[in-house]
């Protein structure tokens, strides 16, 4: 009785060997599934992870002057016309007073120093700031990352940073010098 020697790469239902292009094929399939189950899709997107301390700063409280172009009297050039009163409180807060709608219903916000950075009320922390801008990452779910950006001294820049890849939302905001406040 002759020996049957085993035939190597056999597919399981045949004794008949695999060819060769097949091996590769399978063995790329192999490789590509293994790699594959051990990577997990993120949660948030790309810079929305607020799961993760807000980076450290590099600068300090003496930089509050770099903000000085957004103190005055300004009014957003879109269709809700939005106006906003901006003023410095004191050497490390800046209050910002928006009135938005027929009604003229007013909102306060307050930039000010807290735990070694700026934060703009309970949502965003100022992770830099330059000469003309200022960048503000969100510090709960569910917020853009916000720029704001000097273009010259009767106009800037608000851009919000959407989650949507490419995306952003840019408010020109102009300085108005005759404003009644309710």
């Amino acid at each position: 009785m002759a020996k049957k020697l085993p035939v190597p790469f056999c597919s399981p239902t045949t004794t008949q060997p695999i060819a060769p292009d097949m091996r590769y094929f399978l063995l790329l399939a192999c490789l590509y599934f293994a790699a594959a189950c051990r990577q997990t899709a993120p949660t948030q997107p790309i810079g929305f992870n607020e799961q993760e301390p807000v980076a450290p700063v590099t600068y300090g409280k003496e930089d509050m002057r770099k903000m000085d172009w957004l103190i005055g009297e300004w009014i957003a050039a879109d269709a809700n016309a939005a106006q906003e009163s901006v003023r410095m409180v004191n050497d490390s807060t800046i209050e910002i007073r928006h009135f938005v709608g027929t009604g003229r219903e007013e909102t306060i916000q307050r930039l000010s120093w807290n735990r070694d950075r700026f934060v703009l009320g309970d949502d965003w922390a100022v992770s830099w700031i330059g000469r003309k801008t200022v960048r503000l990452d969100p510090m709960r779910p569910g917020l853009p990352p916000l720029t704001w950006t000097r273009r010259s001294e009767d106009a800037w820049f608000s851009i919000r940073h959407e989650a949507r890849p490419n995306q952003v939302l840019m408010r020109r905001v102009q300085r108005v010098s005759d404003v009644e406040y309710p």
